[in-house]
């Protein structure tokens, strides 16, 4: 989920290729983390369990719908569309991973999705939390959660905002341990939305 945020503003992600600017962009990314004393883990999904395939192809249906808009405006406007459409090339993840070792970066693979794994980890390791751009994170036991959308990174200044699962039990007078009850209800990559839109509707 931080490809977003390491792919350079002033990049082209239509056509893809700028790969020397790619390394660039990462080495900075994980550079501004060092000098600040972060020791970085970096988490790579594998596959997709059974239980969340719906949901992972509806979201491949989504990507399709944007790639539509992405070739409708270069067709219309003869210029690439806001970023807000990005989609990572296919080969980013590679080379992301494998500048991230080069950078002397520890990387770990998971067969299926990182969540599970991502929390185990930086319990076991006491890690500072966790980043990322994945609301699964408020509802699971992480230490802390920290917003990969808000996140800034100025010359060597990083500033995020932290999900605090503390405060957003007490506002909503609701238990910490009501939280995966609460997921569900809400809608999640098992349960999708549309399955709860007639609940949703009688509230």
């Amino acid at each position: 989920s931080c490809l977003r945020s390491v792919y350079g503003p002033l990049m082209d992600f239509i056509c893809g290729g700028q790969w020397q600017e790619f390394r660039a962009s990462i080495r900075r990314f994980v550079n501004t983390f060092q000098q600040a004393n972060c020791e970085l883990a970096v988490f790579f999904a594998g596959g997709i369990e059974d239980d969340i395939r719906a949901e992972w192809a509806r979201k491949k249906s989504q990507n399709r719908d944007t790639v539509y808009k992405v070739m409708q405006g270069l067709r219309q406007r003869g210029y690439a569309p806001d970023r807000k459409h990005f989609l990572p090339n296919e080969t980013h993840p590679q080379v992301f991973r494998q500048v991230l070792l080069n950078c002397h970066v520890k990387v770990i693979s998971t067969p299926f999705s990182t969540d599970k794994t991502m929390v185990e980890y930086a319990h076991k390791h006491s890690a500072y939390g966790i980043l990322a751009n994945d609301s699964d994170f408020i509802m699971m036991n992480a230490p802390r959660y920290l917003s990969l959308h808000h996140l800034r990174i100025s010359g060597n200044t990083i500033s995020t905002v932290i999900i605090d699962r503390e405060k957003i039990s007490d506002c909503l007078s609701l238990p910490l341990s009501l939280f995966p009850l609460l997921s569900c209800l809400l809608g999640n990559d098992v349960i999708n939305y549309e399955m709860l839109e007639d609940f949703h509707k009688r509230l």
